[in-house]
């Protein structure tokens, strides 16, 4: 019994290792050619590389898109960018209800990704009648 679940174990392994290095392949050649450029040329690309590790490719994927880079230049106009695509999509003509739901849902993970909270705060309307010099609104004259 216990060279059976050996030998399923080993198949299970050897068969994991097979699928990851297929999947290392096929994310590469999905890359465009300036992106595979801006992995090529990451410190730790050789590391990655010799040991076809998916996962590691797939974090130097996600930095250089969401970092435009490995710098952070451009992390002020990423924000930028992705708070405006949150705020401002639009369901387009052809586009299904799925299909809408999955951008938005992007969008806010994009938003997360950068740290950025989106959504009412806690004391935002307490805020607004502070700046407004409100003390008690129920007392209040239009």
């Amino acid at each position: 019994m216990w060279k059976i679940c050996a030998n399923n174990t080993i198949k299970h392994k050897e068969l994991l290792e097979a699928n990851l290095e297929a999947m290392y392949k096929v994310v590469m050649s999905i890359c465009d050619p300036v992106l595979k450029d801006q992995v090529c040329n990451h410190k730790s690309y050789e590391e990655i590389n010799t040991k076809q590790d998916t996962l590691g490719l797939l974090q130097i994927i996600k930095k250089a898109i969401y970092s435009n880079g490995y710098d952070n230049n451009h992390m002020g106009y990423n924000h930028v960018v992705a708070v405006m695509n949150y705020y401002h999509i639009q369901q387009e003509r052809f586009q299904s209800l799925q299909e809408y739901s999955d951008q938005f849902i992007t969008y806010r993970k994009v938003c997360e990704q950068f740290g950025i909270k989106i959504g009412a705060s806690e004391k935002g309307g307490a805020n607004m009648l502070k700046r407004m010099n409100i003390t008690n609104p129920t007392q209040q004259k239009r």
